[in-house]
């Protein structure tokens, strides 16, 4: 059998018989484990959900709208056409947009679930016993509040190198 999507649910009851709900569904790539993926789908659900809730319950934050200054532009020379092109292509740049990402946090089962997941299939579970136990525990607490899933749930490359950098790839 093989598995081709997956969708993952979850609710929070916000009492007073209502609640919040998050679903979510993926498609499996081919090279992607099933289990993985629904880890993966499990880790955004919960975030998104936990921020969801944390929307509803907070209360909304005041904020003083502060008039921007009106500043004029300057006069420009005018150019010819080709210069023109070149400088109006040069204007429209654009920033790149920052990825959120998912934080790590070793108390999030999903989360020391997905790392294990990582380590055994890159190590074949010599991980476990590369350190102490107590060294290997110390070292996960120290990835708290670091970069670990980006918007497709894939484990970012800065966590990977710190990862990589302890267990020696």
């Amino acid at each position: 059998m093989k598995i081709r999507s997956i969708t993952f649910t979850q609710r929070f009851n916000m009492g007073n018989y209502e609640h919040i709900e998050i679903t979510a569904m993926a498609d499996i790539e081919e090279q992607e484990a099933a289990d993985t993926a629904l880890q993966s789908l499990k880790t955004f659900v919960q975030t998104a959900l936990n921020k969801k809730v944390e929307e509803k319950t907070a209360p909304a934050p005041v904020e003083e709208v502060k008039p921007e200054p009106v500043v004029e532009a300057p006069k420009k020379e005018k150019k010819a056409k080709k210069e023109k092109a070149v400088e109006v292509a040069e204007e429209v740049k654009e920033e790149p947009k920052k990825e959120k990402v998912v934080v790590y946090d070793s108390t999030i089962a999903e989360h020391k679930s997905i790392l294990g997941g990582y380590l055994s299939k890159k190590y074949e579970n010599t991980w476990k016993t590369s350190h102490p136990a107590d060294e290997i525990k110390s070292f996960t607490a120290s990835l708290n509040g670091k970069d670990f899933l980006d918007n497709d749930g894939k484990i970012v490359e800065s966590f990977l190198n710190l990862v990589h950098g302890f267990f020696g790839a």
